[in-house]
């Protein structure tokens, strides 16, 4: 390669195929070699040489909760392990009820106050029902459980969880359901529900 005294290239050595792949082309080159490789990989996974348009769903979403101080009761009865008397502690009727493929999530959180100066289990379960008095459903959180001491004197329940519900439902009401345990309870045994120190809430994505 000669150049001149100034320094620019001395055009006139070299063919312009040549001038042309060495300082404009090269940029260009690799960017064409890019598109090739895109095309080739869409060969090779799609079996045609069709470019694919992506599809990227879209979602309404939807906030519902119960609000401030919504707890339905003000206690739970304390049943042995052979008994169980479940409570409805917040109900959330989403109005119509989601279709299949709608995706409901849920947040709930509740505590309970043990006076009783013995130990005691505390259940939840957060689930999709019939009405605000159906003590089961279509299960969003599981059941489970923890033992709320003497010592601790209160416990808490947080739960979240999330569905994709299945075609032909006909549900929209999210509860959550509480109840309590001991192998010494008595009769009239209760937890307390402390109020407005939870609530329920659910977003619901609906695909467009």
């Amino acid at each position: 390669m000669t150049k001149k005294d100034n320094g620019n290239v001395n055009h006139d050595e070299y063919p312009v195929g040549k001038r042309q792949g060495r300082y404009i082309g090269q940029p260009v080159g690799k960017l064409a070699a890019a598109g090739l490789l895109l095309w080739l990989t869409i060969l090779v996974i799609t079996g045609s040489a069709t470019p694919v348009t992506a599809v990227v769903p879209t979602w309404s979403i939807s906030h519902y909760t119960t609000g401030d101080s919504s707890e339905l009761v003000t206690s739970i009865p304390v049943t042995t392990a052979a008994t169980s008397e479940y409570r409805v502690i917040f109900c959330l009727d989403i109005g119509t009820a989601p279709v299949g493929g709608e995706i409901l999530a849920v947040d709930a959180d509740m505590q309970v106050t043990n006076n009783l100066g013995e130990l005691v289990s505390f259940g939840t379960q957060v689930y999709l029902g019939d009405s605000c008095s159906a003590l089961g459903g279509t299960e969003i959180c599981e059941a489970q459980g923890a033992n709320a001491t003497v010592q601790e004197h209160h416990a808490v329940a947080t739960r979240s969880g999330s569905i994709t519900v299945a075609a032909g439902n006909s549900r929209h009401h999210v509860i959550m359901l509480a109840w309590s345990k001991s192998t010494t309870a008595q009769p009239g045994w209760t937890i307390s529900v402390d109020q407005d120190y939870g609530r329920l809430a659910v977003v619901r994505f609906t695909p467009n």
